[in-house]
């Protein structure tokens, strides 16, 4: 009887210590509790604190100008825009990428145009819509 309760002793020691305490590591924050590890990131991706389920699909943007210069070949468009309320931008200058080269067609310099627009990589502007006015 005592050889079983020696084998069940040796049992739950050799058991506890197998387990660990991962929190020993993770330092405790001002309150005195343990802090959660963050995700990390890749270099440059800014966290807005959503899942990539969660992020919302990018705004469009439209307003109103005039057309300043246009490269059809590069797909750029240079624009005189007004104020665009939705991005709480006043009125400016400001060289566009175009989605498709194709929407520059029959656009010339000195045209008044209505476009549609969306921030791209690098925080780059591409229009998805033009319209002569």
């Amino acid at each position: 009887m005592y050889r079983w309760i020696a084998v069940a002793l040796i049992g739950f020691v050799a058991g506890l210590a197998g387990c660990e305490d991962k929190q020993e590591d993770t330092p405790l924050n001002p309150a005195g509790t343990r802090q959660q590890e963050e995700p990390i990131q890749a270099e440059g991706e800014v966290d807005t604190g959503k899942t990539a389920d969660a992020r919302p699909q990018q705004q469009t943007h439209t307003a109103t100008g005039e057309v300043e210069s246009l490269d059809p070949k590069a797909g750029q468009i240079t624009i005189t825009h007004g104020a665009v309320e939705s991005l709480g931008w006043p009125e400016m200058t400001m060289p566009f990428s175009v989605q498709d080269p194709q929407l520059l067609q029959g656009i010339k310099a000195g045209a008044k145009i209505e476009f549609t627009f969306r921030e791209g990589p690098a925080g780059q502007y591409t229009i998805q819509e033009i319209r002569q006015l």
